[in-house]
């Protein structure tokens, strides 16, 4: 009896594609051998604290108008061994665009931090922050303060506004991103 291989019109591997189909598999098992290596790496994971925004009225005027959304927070570099040195984190705050303007925020307190973009599209105005410094991840710790002012148009009544939430975004190139704030603007109806 002969074997499968060695019947007639049979074919066997050749030596080549052995090693062809060796070649392709072998990046794949690579790949996936550098994958735990890869996800224990130490990232510093940012979160926002101490924030308080609240809106600002221009109380003169019989509709109390808006002039501004201002307040304060902070991000913390949570404590990771061995992680990075944390030198640069954006922020971004977001709100509904009624009674907004789109242009540049205002800081007006803070050390490091810096007013990058104000811009309205879609029903929402982004205001965009900057900060550098640096925070070492061992042991951790807080930037200074971001004392901000998002601005209003001066014409929309308190009434108009509703509940505002304001959501905050941050990021940093040596850190993970913190989790999304959601916070209410305290004085809106």
């Amino acid at each position: 009896m002969t074997s499968p291989a060695s019947a007639p019109g049979a074919r066997s591997a050749t030596r080549r594609q052995v090693l062809k189909a060796t070649a392709w598999a072998t990046p794949v098992i690579a790949l996936a051998a550098t994958v735990p290596a890869a996800a224990a790496s130490a990232v510093a994971p940012l979160r926002f604290t101490n924030v308080s925004p609240y809106a600002e009225y221009n109380y003169n005027a019989p509709e109390n108008l808006l002039l501004s959304i201002d307040g304060n927070l902070m991000l913390y570099v949570d404590y990771t061994a061995g992680g990075p040195t944390v030198t640069e984190i954006q922020v971004t705050l977001i709100v509904p665009a009624t009674g907004m303007v789109q242009a540049l925020p205002t800081v007006t307190g803070g050390a490091g931090w810096v007013a990058y973009s104000g811009t309205i599209s879609n029903g929402v105005a982004q205001y965009v922050f900057n900060w550098t410094g640096s925070i070492a991840s061992d042991p951790g710790g807080p930037t200074s303060q971001l004392q901000f002012r998002l601005p209003g148009d001066g014409t929309t009544p308190r009434a108009a506004l509703g509940t505002v939430i304001m959501t905050g975004l941050a990021t940093s190139p040596n850190a993970g991103p913190a989790p999304t704030l959601q916070q209410q603007v305290s004085n809106t109806p």
